[in-house]
């Protein structure tokens, strides 16, 4: 599969095994332009994640656990600074496959009014028809909408 032009990765992680978000990482480094581990640990893991040499993956610790929704804003800044035009965030455990993601763009860009595309979560045992923020990919313009009506960027981890 070729790569998605346009798509940026947020991955939020915190105490991850490290082994297993590598290889879904490998997986959408394939599949997309760029990669952003937002790392919510103490610890800073820079150089497991680096053990691979990976021209297109960004890893950012935060130094401590700053939450969810702080590490994806500021994945999302971090996308949006160096122009991407879609967002598409996971957690440390989720899984997608490459031709899963060019569905959720085609989505995406199939109607400018979709304002987030994502998959349908299951248990094992049954489908959710709700959405969730993990697998949901995004328009960085409609993201930007959103922060008109939240508090300042996060731009700086030590702070």
């Amino acid at each position: 599969m070729s790569k998605l032009k346009g798509v940026a990765v947020i991955v939020v992680v915190y105490n991850p095994h490290v082994t297993d978000v590598c290889d879904r990482i490998s997986n959408y480094d394939a599949a997309v332009d760029h990669v952003y581990i937002i790392d919510n640990s103490s610890k800073n893991q820079e150089k497991e994640f680096y053990k691979e040499s990976r021209q297109n993956v960004t890893y950012i610790a935060l130094q401590s656990n700053k939450g969810i929704a702080y590490a994806q804003n500021f994945g999302a800044h971090l996308a949006m600074d160096h122009g991407y035009p879609f967002l598409l965030f996971f957690d440390q455990d989720s899984y997608i496959k490459g031709d899963e993601i060019k569905g959720l763009l085609s989505a995406a860009i199939a109607n400018d009014e979709v304002a987030c595309a994502s998959p349908s979560s299951t248990n094992k045992t049954k489908y959710s028809s709700e959405t969730i923020s993990s697998g949901s990919l995004i328009p960085s313009k409609k993201f930007e909408i959103c922060l008109l009506y939240t508090s300042p960027s996060p731009r700086d981890p030590k702070t």
